[in-house]
Formats: structure tokens, sequence, C-alpha cells
């Protein structure tokens, strides 16, 4: 029989009500409050019994102590004097319980224990909840910044919309906190003028459903990364947390162990925080150093499940020392598939050369969004040095392609009067897909034929 359990549990800091009822229901089941761990509270084995539980807050605390400061045990020397016995601290949190029926209360002063809340909460709690709404308000600009410059890119990548509903309900999350935080601040200095306690305020049921939203969103995102068959953005994920973790444990490892050796609190967040530093450094440049110094070592990286048109088909020749590059991306929205080819490595572009984009989208209105905002982006049209700068992309005769729309890509660096030239360039609409298409020299009907067979979904003859 286990003599301590660990148990995740959703309640806020001001919940100080819940808390209370809570650890007296546990106890009633025959477990106490003992303390906390990095994500868990810790429990130890007691006799089940009614006991009354009560919530204090002392300011000066920090999770990085290694045990009570001299002002905590003469406060919990005071109050075992009273009945009431510490059954542990959370940071700044105290939990005090009494064996008695009708036990006498710890604090008589309403007015000096909400201004004590106040104060730790500013310790930790509000710098928090500020802190990651900073975060969700820059993810937020961010993503919005991204749409309104690059709509496509950023609805057939499976992150922006991850990203977005992430950043949403950590937003709502600490709104939410800090606004009934501030509003039972307001009532209990109020209620604290005429010597009455205030109730504290609950958040479980909000929590559990955001948390819930959090998990079917990352759920979503699971579902389009294994979708899209994107396994370089899926071998990055699987490398970033598993570094991730590892550098948790060792950061928590250390605190826990100076803790242990009875470190100052102030030396052991010092410590603890350049630990954490240093090995965030390490573990973007390792990453970084090994996704892209190795991704092309690593051709099933980009091997994206094979590809709907191969360079050798086009050129009805053998397939060779082929070098592919292949990415498929996607959200539920819309999703994109890059395949570059080319001969061999040494030659960067020649006339056997093919790079492609698919974004098959799931609504008629993404299909229109996605051309007029690949003709915007690729618009580039000007004045240089008193001539004409042409650089767009130009409708021209869909029929060749068996598309619905076709586009070109028209270029000129020359004085007026002077012909402009087409380039090998295309964007072709194929009704739910469109196709961003370079080839290196221009294309015969037959190899036409093939692209809207293969990228377009076109039924031959």
């Amino acid at each position: 029989m286990k003599d301590k359990k660990r148990q995740y549990e959703i309640y806020s800091f001001l919940d100080y009500d819940g808390l209370a009822a809570h650890f007296g229901r546990m106890s009633e089941k025959g477990w106490l409050f003992e303390g906390s761990g990095p994500f868990y509270r810790i429990y130890s084995r007691v006799e089940p019994k009614r006991r009354s539980f009560y919530i204090s807050y002392f300011p000066k605390a920090s999770e990085f102590d290694p045990g009570l400061g001299e002002e905590q045990q003469e406060f919990a020397d005071f109050c075992r004097r009273t009945g009431w016995r510490l059954a542990g601290t959370a940071a700044q949190m105290q939990v005090f319980y009494n064996e008695s029926e009708n036990p006498v209360p710890i604090e008589t002063d309403p007015a000096l224990e909400v201004e004590t809340i106040n104060r730790a909460a500013w310790k930790s709690y509000l710098p928090t909840h500020l802190f990651l709404l900073a975060v969700a308000i820059f993810e937020l600009l961010t993503m919005g910044w991204r749409l309104f410059t690059d709509a496509v890119d950023f609805l057939s990548r499976a992150s922006s919309l991850f990203t977005v509903t992430t950043a949403v309900i950590l937003l709502a999350v600490s709104l939410v906190e800090m606004t009934s935080y501030f509003l039972w601040l307001r009532r209990a200095r109020k209620a604290a003028r005429v010597g009455e306690w205030t109730p504290s305020v609950s958040h479980r049921r909000f929590q559990k459903a955001f948390l819930a939203v959090l998990l079917v969103d990352l759920a979503v995102y699971l579902i389009d990364m294994a979708v899209s068959g994107n396994r370089l953005l899926l071998a990055a994920m699987l490398l970033m947390t598993s570094l991730i973790l590892v550098s948790v444990l060792v950061t928590l490892g250390v605190k826990a162990l100076m803790k242990r050796l009875g470190v100052p609190g102030r030396v052991n967040r010092t410590v603890t925080f350049l630990t954490a530093v240093v090995l965030s450094v390490v573990i973007v440049s390792f990453s970084v150093f090994t996704l892209v110094g190795f991704s092309d070592r690593l051709p099933w990286l980009h091997d994206a499940g094979g590809v709907p048109l191969e360079l050798s088909e086009l050129c009805g020749g053998e397939e060779g020392d082929m070098y592919t590059v292949t990415r498929r991306d996607g959200s539920l929205l819309m999703t994109r598939l890059e395949s570059y080819q080319r001969p061999d490595r040494s030659t960067w572009h020649s006339d056997e050369t093919l790079e492609y984009t698919v974004y098959a989208s799931r609504f008629p209105a993404l299909t229109d969004l996605a051309i007029r905002k690949l003709l915007e982006k690729n618009m580039k049209d000007g004045i240089e040095d008193g001539y004409l700068y042409i650089d767009h992309y130009e409708p021209v005769d869909p029929s060749p392609w068996h598309a619905h729309r076709a586009y070109r890509r028209l270029i000129s660096w020359m004085s007026d009067g002077e012909e402009a030239e087409y380039m090998s360039c295309w964007f072709l609409d194929y009704g739910g897909m469109v196709v961003s298409l370079k080839l290196g020299s221009e294309p015969t009907p037959e190899q036409m034929d093939l692209i809207a067979q293969r990228l377009g979904n076109v039924k031959g003859d």
C-alpha cells in the first residue's frame, strides 16, 4: 500500500475556499496534503478523519526556499499553540489543518489578510498571467500579420491554426483570472472595512473547459500533421519535445537538489534560471544544427510518401540519380504539397528542373482566395531609372492545361517598346486545387496533359 499520492488538480491561486474544502475531502479519504511538485500536489496517508483546513499566504516565501524561513516558522509555532498544524507549503501558500470540531480562526483581521493575499499574488500569480497575456497578444499579432501578408501560406500550415487557437485560450484564461482577481480585490477591500470576509473566486469549470479545448486543439493539430505527412515537421516536433522534456527535468532536478542541500532561495533561483537559459540555448542550437545540417543527408525526412509527378516521367527518361525535396503540410482548411526536383545536387537549375506546389482547398472561396493572393504576392511591376519594370502573372489560355484559369509569369527589364518575355512559371486553377508550377523549359502538349492529370486530377481522354 502506497503511503504517498500525487495528483494533478486544477485550482486557481485565489480559490482558498475551494482548496480548503478539497483538502478536507481528501482528509476524510485518508490523505493529508504535504506539498506540491512541479505539476501536482503530494499527499501522505493518514487516518481518515474530518479535519478543518485553512489556506494562508506568506508573500516572502518562494518555491526555491529550502524550508520554512524564520518568520514562517514563528507563525507555524503560533498556530500550533491554537490547534492549527502546518500540513505543507506550496510557494506562497501555507496549508494548516485542525482536528477540533469548532477551531478558532487563525486570522481575525480581514483587512490584513486581504493585503497579504495581494502581496502574495504579485509575487508570482499575477506576473505569470501578465507574461502569458503578453505572449498571447504577441502571437495573435504575429499570426494576424502573417494572415494579412500571406494568407495562403497561413491557411495551408497546420501550425498556424494551432498557434492561433492556443493563443486565444491563453488570452482568455489570463484575462479571466486577472479580471476576476482585481474584482475580488475591490470587493474584499470594501468588505474588510466593515470587518467582513469575502469568499474566494473559483474558475474550476472554466479552467477544465479550456483545458479540454486545448487538448482537442492539440489533437486536431496532430491529426493535421498525420494527414499531411510532413515528416520534417514531425521530426522537428519530436526532437524539440524530447529536448524540452529533458531540459525541464534537468532544471527541476537542479532546483530540487539545491533545496535538499539547503542552498538559499535567491541562489537557487539564480542557478535554476541560468540552467534553464543555458539549456534553452543548447536545445535551439542543437535542433537547428541537426535539422538544417543533417536533413539533406536524411532523404526520408523530405520524402513525404511519394509525389504525384516525378521529373523522370515528365522528361520521359530514366530516373537516375535524382535529387528531390518534398514537403507536405496543411490544416483543416487547406493542404499543400511542395516538390523540387532536379537531376543531381550540383545542378541547381537546368532544362530538366521541376518545381511545383499544389494547394488543395475544401471550399471554393479558398480557391479564389489562393489565386488572388498568389497573384498579389508576385506582382512586382514598377518604374526603375525611368524604365518600366514588368514582373507579374498574366492571364493566358487555360485550355492547353485543361484548367479553369491559367496565369503565366511575364517579365521585362527593358525600356518601352521592347518585348516582354514569358517565363516557364504558371499558376493553374483546377477547381479545388491551385498549382504553382515552374519548369526548366517550355512544356510540350504531352507534358501539359500529364501535368493536368497528375497535379490537377484531370482525367485523360
